[in-house]
């Protein structure tokens, strides 16, 4: 690495080449391979009788031999897609990609180390992939893969115990320390004979005593980050105030938009460039430079052409941005920021902070009344380890129940949350959550008690249980319902509800595209973070479910009637 540093024309170089590949691998790894292999994963899906794959059919799928083998090849054929892209950004930074050698270079290299990948090496593979997720190997991740992430709902609610945050904690800074010993393992499987398991484990043997000197690069790229980021911004800012002061001008503020977008992609690109920088001193053999390499002559159009897409993508990127979001605040479990969750003081502190919907979790008791709580165990809420379904509603109502801050309350009961929101007149989003095997049961007794209550007629029912939201629709026409989809993959099955209520990680334009095609509104849970607010506000969204309402009501307002130079930085803000 000294040697590197020492020569900066060799750096500069090598840097010019990694970016000019990174903007060719782009679109062919994002548009048309991510395309191709979504059409056979749908096609897949299609072949064994359904239209997604879900946690309703998942397992019925997977007990199809034949469904079995054709998910095998694909994981083979999605593997083989991912290794080509790391190793030609590899080979790209080593100089050793040539026109005339291109079709041999696949040959011998690329498909050389497939076949590796066609036995037992596709698991450890694929294993290197899965322990990279969560930190996405610390910002070196493939285009297919770029935005899978552990789905921010299970670090919130881990989140809400000390053992939570102490063993979420701890989990992801296992995670980070394997990332760091496993550095080598991409350049070993990529640039020697090595298959997946020997190249995971000398990565291990290699970087033992390196751990603290990694760090120290990362750091030290990351103050430079800052250094960079900092400057381009408040130059921009500066300038394209003086040019555009009112910020009204699409062309302008698209151009301004552009630019700091592609700081933050020259950052991040220089980021995966250290990092594999980092990778290769691993590899002794001298680096040869050969006669007319590969983009020699082209990188620079290449760049200039990665520049003007740039710029036509932040010109339609702002100029579809929403003026004046109307989505729902939906106020997940009430304030629970303030109270603890589901309590009668939740539901009432959320009404005051103009929640559209509160959100609620319906459970049934041993003697079929029903409780108004989360878990269906008492562990969390209450230290005791007992079913809610295996306690009367007199036993639930005398047992006191707290959050992580200390707060204490009780579990209410059915008829007083909904008589609650009668006299406040608050909607509810009620989340009906009845016991595998026993939705009938529960929706039989549900809804008689439900009706005898006389509702709101706004509220609205949702479930994990699309037989429950039947049900209900059957018994109340008017009733509006909406099925939760914890994780989606492949195109939306128009089901017969009216909304979705979607988790983030699973949310992308294509779920948006279907929904709006149905004519159906979707609603996002569960959204805290104010990057991600603004993100989906600025995109059109219909509802977001959140423990911060106050929060969300004040980003609502203000993104409300911004010029294009507002939009841009909430933009860009919004995506860091």
């Amino acid at each position: 690495m000294k040697k590197w540093l020492a020569n900066t024309n060799i750096w500069i170089k090598a840097f010019f080449r990694f970016l000019s590949m990174s903007l060719v691998l782009y679109p062919i790894y994002t548009i048309f391979l991510k395309g191709m292999l979504t059409y056979v994963f749908r096609q897949i899906i299609h072949y064994s009788g359904f239209y997604i794959l879900n946690k309703e059919n998942l397992l019925h799928i997977f007990r199809q031999p034949v469904m079995v083998l054709a998910f095998i090849l694909f994981a083979l054929v999605s593997c083989a897609i991912i290794f080509s892209e790391f190793s030609l950004l590899l080979y790209s930074v080593m100089d050793e990609l040539h026109w005339k050698e291109l079709t041999k270079f696949f040959r011998d290299r690329i498909w050389s180390k497939c076949k590796q990948l066609c036995g037992p090496g596709i698991f450890f593979f694929i294993l290197y992939l899965i322990l990279m997720i969560p930190l996405a190997n610390l910002g070196l991740s493939s285009s297919l893969i770029a935005k899978w992430k552990i789905p921010d709902f299970i670090g919130d609610e881990l989140m809400k115990s000390t053992a939570g945050i102490l063993g979420y904690g701890a989990i992801m800074l296992s995670v980070a320390y394997i990332n760091l010993r496993l550095l080598y393992f991409l350049p070993l499987f990529s640039l020697t004979k090595r298959g997946p398991k020997e190249a995971l484990w000398d990565s291990w043997q290699e970087t033992k005593g390196k751990t603290l000197l990694h760090i120290a690069y990362i750091l030290l790229y990351g103050i430079f980050a800052v250094i960079v980021i900092v400057s381009v911004y408040a130059l921009s800012a500066i300038i394209f105030s003086k040019w555009d002061p009112f910020g009204t001008s699409l062309m302008k503020e698209g151009l301004f938009y552009s630019i700091l977008m592609g700081t933050n992609y020259a950052i991040h690109m220089g980021l995966k460039f250290v990092l594999i920088m980092m990778m290769i001193q691993i590899h002794n053999q001298p680096f040869s430079r050969k006669k007319r390499p590969l983009y020699q002559n082209v990188r620079l159009w290449i760049v200039v052409a990665g520049i003007f897409s740039l710029f036509v993508s932040g010109y339609i990127q702002l100029s579809l941005l929403e003026d004046h979001p109307t989505a729902l605040k939906i106020s997940h479990r009430g304030d629970s920021s303030n109270f603890v969750e589901n309590s009668l003081e939740a539901l009432e502190s959320a009404h005051q902070k103009k929640a559209d919907f509160v959100e609620m979790d319906v459970l049934m008791t041993k003697d079929k009344q029903f409780v108004v709580f989360h878990d269906r165990t008492l562990k969390r809420m209450a230290g005791l380890n007992r079913k809610v379904s295996d306690l009367t509603l007199e036993q639930l109502q005398r047992i006191s129940i707290r959050n992580e801050a200390g707060m204490t309350s009780r579990i209410p009961s059915l008829k007083e949350y909904i008589e609650k929101s009668n006299r406040l007149k608050q909607p509810l989003l009620i989340e009906l959550k009845p016991e595998k095997g026993k939705v009938q049961e529960f929706m039989k007794a549900f809804l008689k008690q439900y009706k005898s209550l006389n509702p709101l007629n706004q509220n609205r029912f949702i479930s994990l249980y699309l037989d429950a939201l039947l049900e209900a629709k059957k018994a109340l026409p008017s009733i509006q319902t909406g099925y939760i989809i914890p994780f989606q993959l492949g195109s939306l099955e128009n089901y017969p509800v009216d909304f979705y209520l979607v988790e983030e990680f699973s949310y992308n334009h294509l779920f948006a595209l279907s929904a709006k095609k149905q004519k159906k509104q979707v609603f996002v849970w569960t959204i805290n973070k104010e990057n991600k607010m603004k993100e989906l506000l600025l995109n059109g969204v219909d509802g977001l479910l959140t423990d911060d309402v106050s929060l969300l009501s004040m980003i609502m307002k203000e993104i409300t009637g911004q010029n294009y130079y507002e939009k841009a930085l909430r933009l860009i803000e919004a995506k860091s």
